[in-house]
């Protein structure tokens, strides 16, 4: 009992054990190479190309003072154990949509709010935009997490078990999504149960029959073949799905100022290129989809007006008693409104 009480004293003295062990090794000194893992969870899609555009970026500026090594495919592990490994320095950097740092700031939904942007680039530009990127790259600074980079990856659809070819159809479903605020309202809206399951579980859950559908961008769906489970995909695009490079702020501390410099800088030219790609990965994907036997069903002109007028207010009713939160969605919605 004794042991369990103090447990939790434990774990903190360790974390911080490590972190200060993985951030002060001579890892960083002249006559050694920086070494910098990036880490995500999926393959082949607009999140492995940054990651891949980046090493390249970067190698070629710093030449061999760096070894940017790749990790795609959960080789470091699921979700909660990346965000950790760059919190605890086992890892450098990880790759994900912001929705999944909601548990260490609730700021960090903001950029999924539905009706928000009116496509991929309207929403890079958007995030981009000084005022914005500025406030919410210091979420989480104090928890081991330092967000550097951000792009439109892709835009929200549905695949199901059976077809969505109507607003209605979505109805007492459960829907797999990001375990955010926002995503929750978003389906109680739309008549369907918010599921947040892990994502490396989702093709099993839909093809058992534990959820009825799965909410996600089209890389998600042809990466992992999700045509072999099921043919279905409705294409609603009422939000964009953005994703995020993280690093820890101590490691970055460490680093020589000339490098730290050049991080930042490749990870902003980086976001850029893989939007050029995202934008042209989108159409290819669907193309995919559909030459492996899918069918891509799109809403009626009416159907696209209710869930309009349903969604609309999502974002302002989920930040209304959050106010920091708030402020920081009013400075994306002002960012949104001028391009």
């Amino acid at each position: 009992m004794k042991f369990l009480k103090s447990r939790p004293l434990y774990l903190a003295a360790l974390m911080a054990f490590i972190v200060v062990n993985s951030y002060s090794s001579p890892t960083h000194a002249a006559d050694k190479k920086i070494e910098i893992k990036i880490g995500s969870v999926t393959i082949k899609d607009t999140v492995h190309q940054w990651m891949l555009n980046f090493k390249a970026n970067v190698e070629r500026r710093v030449g061999n003072r760096v070894n940017v090594r790749v990790f795609p495919a959960g080789q470091l592990g699921g979700i909660p154990r990346e965000i950790e490994g760059v919190q605890l320095g086992t890892q450098q950097i990880v790759l994900l949509p912001p929705d999944f740092f909601v548990g260490i700031d609730k700021g960090f939904m903001v950029t999924s709010a539905p009706g928000l942007f009116r496509d991929l680039r309207h929403a890079q530009n958007s995030m981009h935009d000084p005022a914005f990127k500025q406030r919410f790259f210091k979420l989480g600074n104090d928890k081991g997490i330092q967000p550097f980079g951000i792009f439109a990856g892709d835009l929200a659809h549905y695949v199901s078990r059976r077809p969505i070819e109507k607003l209605s159809d979505f109805e007492n479903k459960k829907i797999r999504v990001f375990a955010s605020p926002m995503e929750r309202l978003t389906m109680k809206k739309l008549g369907a149960s918010p599921a947040p399951i892990p994502l490396l579980q989702a093709l099993q859950a839909l093809q058992r029959g534990t959820i009825d559908g799965m909410k996600s961008g089209f890389s998600i769906f042809t990466s992992f073949k999700y045509w072999s489970v099921t043919k279905h995909l409705t294409r609603t695009t009422e939000s964009t799905i953005a994703v995020m490079a993280v690093t820890n702020p101590a490691f970055m501390a460490k680093l020589p100022a000339d490098i730290r410099q050049i991080l930042i800088e490749e990870a902003q030219h980086t976001d850029w290129q893989t939007l050029a790609f995202s934008e042209v990965f989108l159409k290819t994907n669907q193309g995919k989809w559909e030459k492996n036997g899918g069918t891509v069903y799109d809403l009626s002109k009416e159907d696209r007006s209710e869930l309009t007028n349903r969604l609309q207010s999502v974002g302002d009713e989920v930040v209304s008693d959050l106010p920091q939160v708030k402020e920081l969605f009013g400075i994306l919605k002002t960012a949104a409104a001028k391009y």
